[in-house]
């Protein structure tokens, strides 16, 4: 009888409320849903920063991935948020955008944002990347010398393998004249 009053018991508790919910499921009227904004359009800050941490996250050929389809949105919508995120992917990626593109990007960025903390970000992209510009040049200087001296380095040791075949040249014929002079030198049996 017991078994009998948990079952009933039981079925009331969960049987219940699901044909409840059953009916209830019939009345619900369809609200419509605002459809969510443009992908890439937020200049919020913390929005981008979200980004620059996911974007971090990504495999290497996720990234240039990415990077293709912000060029292409940059190509037909360039909001100032794909550009954002086309700065922002620039960095870990490297294969976004160039320095110069990054640069002119930043500073059309600066012209266009209100958000003072955005522009602060932007003002420090903007210092980042001059030092990143100013280093690709000192290395490229270090590159073109270290080719120069490798390149002397190389003439130097062909004008020393040049010294060194004339040595033994001048070695074979001075050993030669000293035979010479050894077998002038000799009192000839014959004569």
């Amino acid at each position: 009888m017991k078994a009998y009053r948990c079952t009933v018991l039981l079925l009331m508790f969960f049987g219940i409320p699901g044909c409840a919910g059953q009916e209830n499921r019939e009345k619900i009227a369809v609200v419509p849903v605002n459809p969510p904004p443009p992908p890439y359009t937020s200049t919020d800050l913390n929005e981008l920063l979200r980004f620059a941490a996911e974007f971090a996250e990504l495999s290497p050929s996720a990234r240039v991935a990415e990077c293709r389809h912000l060029r292409q949105l940059q190509q037909t919508e360039s909001s100032l948020g794909v550009r954002l995120r086309l700065l922002v992917a620039r960095s870990p990626a490297g294969a976004c955008t160039g320095i110069g593109e990054s640069t002119a990007i930043t500073e059309a960025a600066l012209a266009e944002a209100n958000d003072e903390s955005l522009k602060s970000f932007l003002i420090y992209h903007k210092t980042l990347l001059a030092r990143f510009a100013r280093e690709v040049e000192r290395r490229k200087l270090l590159e073109k010398r270290i080719a120069q001296a490798r390149a002397s380095d190389l003439k130097a040791a062909r004008r020393l393998q040049l010294q060194e075949r004339e040595l033994q040249i001048l070695q074979k014929k001075l050993e030669a004249l000293k035979v010479i002079e050894q077998g002038l030198g000799e009192p000839n049996d014959g004569h």
